[in-house]
Parts: structure tokens; C-alpha cells; sequence
């Protein structure tokens, strides 16, 4: 069985309606049935921090959902309570603050950044220990083939510390848009946006717009469909 072929038995045998699984991921009666679609073609990927929610409430492990183990209940021990009251194993999760926003897209605003779960031995060791970090997960496509929908990627935070204006890659804030962007600072306090595959050029002063570099993408993770991510 593929990964939704056993997400959708574990539903079944477990009596659990899509619309419970629907109020629980807090998502769209359309979203979930893109991602359970029982056509492959219609599918779309699950991002992995749906997946461990998932896996968490029909009581299976991650591993055994993306085919790299056999057995699928959980036996764990040593759980700790992270957001929406999900049980995870501490000693294998960590949770990192995290947020959806744009290579492309309009993006929730930093502040209501949320508590999120993702398996410890694919985070680079540095992260975990690194409290300026913040875990973005793409909405968009404009910045590929840098950034792919869906990938995640980490921020290293600006926080209030001072940072060189080096042409780069950053995350920026203009207006009410939170966006990672090629940027250009062209002086007299004002910057070019630029995408990867799209022509669109944003300069946020000549259109009104506050603006601030709120970090620096230092490590991309890619989901794989039934591998674990790759770096």
C-alpha cells in the first residue's frame, strides 16, 4: 500500500470520519480530499508537518506512513504536549516556531508564527540549538528552482541585530506581505524585490510600502513522497 492507501485504511478500520480528520487538521474539505485522493493524479502532496498530525491521530508512526518501517503503531514512552494538544515523542520531534509564506504568495505575518512539530534527526544540529531560528514553509512558486511549493525552509532571524546589506536572498516584510525575494538594496534606504521565474520587479518604497528584512534563509529541506526529506 502507498501512503494515502494506508491513511485512508487506518481511517477506516478506525472508524475515523474525513470531517473529524478535517476539524482537526484545521484545514478545507477540499484540501484533504487533494491529498487523499484515491487517484494518483489528482493528488497533491501532504507537507510534512500535516503528515505528522496525521499520523498522530490515527495512532501510526510517520515512518511506517512513508514505507520506512514496517511496523505502524506507536510505541512510545516519552511524549511531550505541543500545540492543539498533539502527542509526540520528545526525544524524536522538536518544535519550532513556523510560519506559510510567500515565494510567490501573500504570507501570514511573522507574529502569528505557531508551534510545529518536525522529526529531530532531519533537522541539521545547529537548528535546534539556535534561538533566532524560524521554519518557513513556501507557499508559491516564483522563487523555483530555489524554492519548491511546500518546501521548508530555515530562517536565520533577524531579531534586532545589526546585519550587513549584501545583495542575497532574504525574507522580507513590505506591507502586509511576508515574501523570500532576491534583493537589491539600491541605497537612499530603498530595495528591489526580484522572483526566480517570474519578470514582476517590486521596489516597496516607490509604491508606499514599509519594508524590512526580517531574515536570512540558511537551510532548505525538500519533501520527498514516501522518503523521509532530503537536504
Amino acid at each position: 500500500m502507498d501512503m494515502v492507501e494506508k491513511i485512508r485504511k487506518e481511517m477506516e478500520d478506525n472508524r475515523i470520519k474525513q470531517k473529524d480528520l478535517i476539524d482537526y487538521l484545521d484545514v478545507n474539505q477540499g484540501t484533504l480530499a487533494k491529498w487523499l485522493s484515491i487517484k494518483e493524479d489528482n493528488r497533491r502532496d501532504i507537507p510534512n508537518t500535516i503528515l505528522a498530525k496525521i499520523a498522530h491521530y490515527i495512532n501510526v508512526d510517520i515512518e511506517y506512513l512513508l514505507g520506512l518501517q514496517e511496523e505502524k503503531r506507536k510505541n512510545k514512552t516519552e511524549i511531550v504536549e505541543v500545540e492543539k494538544d498533539i502527542q509526540l515523542d520528545e526525544e524524536n520531534y522538536i518544535t519550532l516556531p513556523t510560519i506559510h509564506a510567500g515565494a510567490g504568495a501573500e504570507a501570514f505575518a511573522v507574529e502569528r508564527a505557531e508551534k510545529r512539530a518536525f522529526p529531530r534527526d532531519l533537522i541539521p544540529a545547529q537548528i535546534a540549538l539556535d534561538e533566532n531560528v524560524l521554519v518557513m514553509v513556501v507557499v508559491g512558486n516564483s522563487m523555483e528552482p530555489l524554492y519548491y511549493e511546500n518546501d521548508i525552509v530555515f530562517i536565520d532571524m533577524v531579531n534586532g541585530r545589526e546585519f550587513m546589506p549584501v545583495n542575497g536572498t532574504y525574507l522580507v516584510r513590505y506591507g502586509n506581505t511576508v515574501q523570500i525575494k532576491d534583493v537589491e538594496f539600491i541605497g537612499n534606504g530603498e530595495i528591489m524585490l526580484f522572483s526566480r521565474n517570474s519578470p514582476a520587479i517590486i521596489n516597496p518604497t516607490k509604491e508606499g510600502l514599509e519594508w524590512e528584512i526580517v531574515g536570512k534563509p540558511y537551510a532548505n529541506l525538500h519533501p520527498n513522497v514516501g522518503s523521509k526529506l532530503v537536504v
